[in-house]
Formats: structure tokens, C-alpha cells, sequence
């Protein structure tokens, strides 16, 4: 399953609802693969703390002089390299 920014329309209490929801389709009995992209560091803490586990990366897309997109990573430690924190 992929998500984009799933937290986006969805207020406090939803967003945790929601974060939940996640944690138990990866965690389930079908052991759901799950994509998620956002920008919402608290959004991921939540889903983080729900259970939610994985490989964080951060993309980097391309501008001027630039054809290609790069994606970057986190090591064991889940931080992000310097050049990707926003």
C-alpha cells in the first residue's frame, strides 16, 4: 500500500486513529507492505510509536542541471543525513 501525506485532511484525533490503522495492517496477520511519504515529522513520530516499522528515507527531486532523483537513505539510526533535513 502507498500513501501520500495520509495525515493531510485529518484532525488530532484522526490522525491517531489513523496512524494506528497503519501500524495494524504492517503488524497484521497479512503483513501489509506500506509506503508512506510525508513531510509531517509529528505524523511520523505517531506512527513510529504505533508500531510502524521501516527504512526512513528522503527524496531529493530534480531542478535546474539536475535529471534525476535521488533518494537518501536514513542509517540504523533512522536521522536523516544533514543535507536532506529541510
Amino acid at each position: 500500500m502507498v500513501f501520500d501525506d495520509p495525515q493531510a485532511t485529518f484532525d488530532i484525533f484522526h490522525r491517531a486513529r489513523w496512524a494506528r490503522y497503519l501500524a495494524d495492517q504492517q503488524n497484521g496477520p497479512s503483513g501489509t507492505q506500506i509506503i508512506i511519504t510525508t513531510y509531517d515529522e509529528s505524523f511520523l513520530d505517531l506512527i513510529l510509536a504505533d508500531g510502524v516499522s521501516g527504512r526512513r528515507a528522503a527524496i531529493s527531486g530534480s531542478g535546474p542541471g539536475c535529471d534525476h532523483v535521488s533518494i537518501l537513505y536514513a542509517p540504523g539510526d533512522g536521522r536523516l543525513p544533514a543535507m536532506a533535513q529541510a
